[in-house]
């Protein structure tokens, strides 16, 4: 008899500095990884971690930046909605990481209020 594990989720794929990763997700443990470096149309030489143009879209309210990728984490500052700001995909899903400078990372933000330019 054969035995079927069931995957309740696969995560879609995040390029993070040149790496494809997915992760198998049953509940709240991951059970497997793959990476991949340097994927079928990636250029190697493209910085794939580098820090791009995004603008603020917030409803109303000014866009919190966070202290890490978490709603819980300690507020450390606001971006006015419209506003246009650096950043670029953070290892938490629907977080963001954002930089002052385009060089280094300030703080985290929602990724649900930000569209890139």
């Amino acid at each position: 008899m054969t035995k079927t594990t069931k995957i309740l989720l696969i995560t879609a794929p995040i390029l993070i500095g040149g790496y494809l990763i997915y992760k198998q997700l049953r509940g709240s443990k991951t059970y497997q990884e793959a990476v991949i470096k340097n994927p079928p149309g990636t250029p190697e030489s493209q910085d794939t971690n580098a820090f791009e143009q995004y603008k603020v879209t917030t409803l109303a309210t000014p866009l919190n930046v966070r202290e890490s990728a978490s709603a819980s984490s300690a507020k450390i500052g606001s971006l006015p909605k419209g506003s246009v700001v650096y950043a670029r995909a953070s290892q938490t899903n629907g977080w963001m990481e954002y930089s002052e400078d385009g060089q280094s990372v300030t703080g985290y933000v929602s990724a649900d209020y930000l569209t890139a330019i």
